[in-house]
């Protein structure tokens, strides 16, 4: 995959997407809860009751969150019981808001600058980590979840929410036809950078979802693997073990 955020100028894929997110960080936030409708919340609730479940309440539970943004999964799960969450992400400005919604929240959470495909982390050290939104956004897929795959304790889970193809005929042509026309004219009113909500519908479409990803997954020796369809397949959430046993 070698979608780029602007098609028309120089720098690695890594490098634009940086740019990018450096750039729309101050209405990132609420162009994500406002063109989704909400939606994205919604899916965010639904990945933290998963870990929920499987959370080991007889010790500190390590989590990682990468692409972290500006926080929101990671200050959602910090509210469960029993965790310890870093959020790291490859925007020095997204992680800036992050810190600031922090102080506000009074959240103990540790944010990191780092790259996603060369994590500053050694060997086995998370029993979960999660990533929404971002795997897209990696420049090689397949070094950035071999790099999780790393940094998690063996029987630790990987857990994905991003964007997928909806096989759903009239819905998916609708969803298609928003993300693809309308969602960029919506997100010029509110951004200096619309080109990021252009790059959205055209990096999905590029992007492998549903049995593709979970063979990505198990390529890097992740086990145990499943995805939940959302909202008749637009997302969806993937989950992997590190090693052979739960």
């Amino acid at each position: 995959m070698d979608v780029k955020p602007f098609e028309n100028q120089s720098g690695t894929r890594k490098e634009q997407v940086r740019d990018m997110f450096n750039e729309i960080a101050g209405s990132y936030d609420f162009l994500n809860h406002f063109l989704s409708f909400n939606t994205d919340k919604r899916w965010r609730r639904k990945l933290v009751k998963k870990i929920k479940k499987e959370i080991d309440e007889n010790s500190i539970n390590n989590i990682l969150d990468i692409a972290t943004g500006t926080g929101d999964l990671a200050f959602a799960l910090s509210q469960l019981p029993k965790t310890k969450v870093t959020g790291v992400d490859i925007s020095v400005e997204m992680l800036n808001i992050a810190r600031k919604k922090a102080i506000r929240r009074n959240s103990q959470i540790e944010w990191m600058e780092g790259d996603s495909e060369d994590l500053p982390y050694e060997n086995d050290q998370f029993d979960f980590v999660t990533v929404a939104f971002g795997v897209r956004n990696f420049e090689n897929l397949n070094k950035g979840i071999n790099e999780i795959h790393r940094v998690l304790k063996n029987n630790g889970k990987l857990y994905i929410l991003e964007f997928s193809k909806s096989d759903r005929g009239i819905f998916s042509f609708c969803y298609n036809l928003y993300s693809k026309r309308i969602l960029p004219k919506l997100a010029s009113i509110f951004t200096k950078e619309p080109r990021a909500y252009t790059y959205l519908p055209n990096s999905i479409a590029a992007f492998p979802s549903g049995d593709e990803m979970l063979a990505e997954m198990k390529k890097s020796g992740f086990s145990n693997l499943s995805d939940q369809k959302l909202t008749a397949g637009i997302a969806r959430i993937y989950r992997g073990v590190k090693g052979n046993n739960e």
